[in-house]
């Protein structure tokens, strides 16, 4: 029988993977931070409030606080107010300031390894493993003023995930089964999920990185939901702003990456202007649920504004001259680190390592067309030897010497080495350069020389030759290495077209198995994003890029896409398993198996894990709290993955 757990309401961390380095930044439960610093905090808040409140437009701090704010520990110092924080992005798609986006259930400790409350102050998991019961913070509100409780779970659940309308498949994070959960609220401020089988990864689910959203202002929402407006009402609103559709109205409506400012949100920040302006602001939350150890109410920073730039160069150059406070999008990357270093007095700032946890990342991967409408490259997409050929025609040291400075070591794809999922064996297959090998299989499969001996040619006698679609911007060396690739192969006869794609129409091509071979990155797992969440590893959708068809006939159970073979099922099996274990070993176990599956097909082609010299922050000299005591930007705090405590961050005056 599964042990009850109950997480209690100080910091109530569990251990995820036995791994418990000291914590530089600490949360705690407002009473148990009281009873252990034996004082009573007095709440404060930001000069600019203040005014408010005297002005009669905001009330009292204390009233806009919950009773049970979380108290947060700063890395560094505790802050002082004001200041706007200068970033920048690209593209449309791109343009979201983590921040305006809803916070997580939990959080991470600086290393990812342990869980800790955030938006939930506890939890408890039944005996069976089968319901969850969630804690809120008492008089915790949305940015506008109004009450966050229960309620806005039970809307999302019942009137958002579970409306076919407006969900037309259920996230596959909320189900088992095949069986999405049900809510039940307690009372207003508790409420529980049931799900048809054990779902112990249920709250680290929900800790991690893009967790499903499962909170939204109902009493915002409501007004464009024919459940509660009526449809004539809607329309009328629809065609005066000039939507078609009920859907697409809801869910502009219901946008947090910027595509409605006027929703209420609960994170440090919320949006004033809409995506696709030239500068994005967002203002201070009055109605934000943190405070540090001294009762001043979260974030320090008044505003944040971000600039949407034309391309990666002009984010570096901005950076360069000192003009973004605390940024790491679009400029991290090996080639860029010793123009970084150079110009630190310059610029009057800092270059941060990050903390060195291992992101599992495979650079410049290759991904191949299984669902092609031409039935011969399908059929040599399809063909793993064909792959292992490929694979090992490529000079991954070369490539590493030329792009990364010799630091990127050669790998599939495979989780951190730093993780207990990771095996040797299973990353460094096939990774060697092996030109001989590589013709020599070629030759096998009957892909011949044509007369001059200059390209191979196809089973129909025309050239075999295929498009690289090279996903742009990231990583920033992806062309280059598409275009080295690209030397290797027609090494071996096959000749190739590299073709740099823009990430929306990249992802457009690629989900809908309109392409011949796709260069990005992938993600193998690490703490904080374990495999089972990864997209990478497991077909759950067309998202899965590596077999987009297979994923979607998951997806829609068999309804599109493309029924897959015995291996993939095998991994879709493994990813409904694993969250049901309560044995930390058990789940290790199916996953390294996923991986031997992996290693068994060779779906995608590694290049390079990402070094860590490549992950860094470029740190104003006077931004506070942005640094850890190890000298690390944290992990949890600076990624864009993990946003709960930027509000720590704040300008010294």
């Amino acid at each position: 029988m599964m042990r009850k757990l109950i997480v209690m309401l100080m910091v109530g961390a569990i251990s995820l993977l036995g791994i418990a380095p000291a914590i530089a930044q600490e949360v705690y439960e407002l009473n148990n931070y009281e009873k252990l610093v034996g004082k009573k905090l007095t709440f404060k808040e930001a000069p600019m409030l203040r005014v408010k409140v005297a002005a009669g437009e905001l009330p009292p701090v204390e009233e806009r606080l919950p009773e049970e704010p979380l108290v947060v520990k700063p890395t560094e110092e505790i802050g002082q107010y004001g200041g706007t924080w200068h970033r920048a992005n690209l593209g449309v798609l791109s343009f979201q300031v983590y921040c305006e986006r809803e916070e997580h259930l939990f959080s991470y400790d600086e290393y990812c390894t342990k869980i800790l409350p955030n938006i939930v102050k506890g939890w408890k998991i039944s005996e069976d493993g089968k319901t969850v019961t969630f804690f809120l913070r008492k008089g915790m509100k949305w940015s506008d003023g109004a009450p966050f409780t229960a309620d806005d779970f039970v809307f999302c659940w019942n009137d958002i995930l579970l409306n076919k309308d407006l969900t037309p498949v259920v996230p596959a994070k909320l189900t088992i089964e095949g069986e999405p959960g049900t809510i039940k609220k307690i009372d207003d401020y508790a409420f529980s999920l049931s799900f048809a089988a054990p779902y112990s990864m249920v709250v680290e689910m929900f800790a991690n990185a893009y967790p499903p959203m499962i909170f939204a202002p109902k009493h915002y929402l409501k007004q464009f939901h024919p459940k509660y407006t009526s449809m004539e009402k809607i329309e009328k609103m629809m065609k005066k702003e000039g939507f078609a559709s009920w859907q697409d109205y809801f869910k502009t409506k219901n946008d947090t990456n910027g595509g409605n400012p006027e929703r209420p949100v609960i994170g440090a920040w919320y949006p004033i202007d809409e995506r696709g302006s030239a500068i994005q602001r967002f203002l201070r939350n009055p109605y934000y649920f943190k405070i540090d150890t001294e009762g001043n109410q979260l974030p320090y920073i008044d505003k944040i504004e971000e600039s949407l730039m034309a391309d990666a160069e002009a984010i570096l150059l901005r950076a360069l001259a000192g003009e973004l406070d605390y940024q790491a999008l679009r400029i991290s990357s090996v080639a860029n680190y010793p123009v970084c270093k150079q110009n630190e007095e310059k610029g009057d700032y800092r270059v941060i390592p990050q903390v060195p946890m291992g992101a599992g990342i495979n650079l410049c991967t290759l991904y191949f067309n299984f669902f092609h409408k031409d039935p011969i490259l399908r059929d040599l997409f399809r063909n793993k030897k064909f792959r292992i050929a490929l694979s090992v025609a490529i000079n991954r040291e070369e490539i590493s010497k030329l792009l990364f400075k010799g630091l990127a070591n050669p790998s599939q794809v495979a989780p951190s080495e730093k993780t207990p999922w990771y095996v040797e064996e299973y990353a460094k297959q096939y990774t060697e350069y092996d030109p001989k090998t590589a013709n020599k299989i070629l030759d096998e499969l009957g892909l011949v020389w044509d007369k001059n001996h200059q390209y191979r040619l196809r089973p129909d006698g025309k050239q075999l030759r295929f498009v690289i679609s090279a996903f742009t911007p990231y990583p920033p060396e992806n062309v280059e290495a598409s275009e080295l690739i690209k030397g290797y192969w027609e090494d071996i006869g096959i000749k190739v077209v590299v073709k740099p794609v823009d990430r929306q129409l990249w992802e457009t091509q690629v989900t809908a198995a309109k392409f011949e071979v796709a260069s990005y990155a992938a993600a193998g797992g690490s703490y904080g994003e374990p495999p089972v969440g990864s997209g990478y590893v497991f077909p759950t959708s067309a998202y899965t890029y590596w077999a987009p068809m297979w994923g979607l006939w998951f997806a829609t159970n068999g309804k599109s896409g493309e029924e897959p073979p015995i291996d993939v099922k095998r991994l879709y099996e493994i990813y409904k398993e694993i969250p049901k274990l309560s044995s930390k070993e058990k789940r290790i176990e199916l996953t390294k198996e996923a991986f031997k599956i992996h290693a068994k097909n060779l779906w995608m082609i590694g290049i390079v894990t990402r070094p860590g010299i490549g992950d860094f922050f470029i740190v104003k000299n006077n931004v506070g709290n942005g640094v850890q005591k190890d000298g690390y930007a944290s992990y949890r705090t600076a990624s864009i993955k993990f946003p709960n405590n930027w509000c720590t961050f704040f300008f010294k005056k």
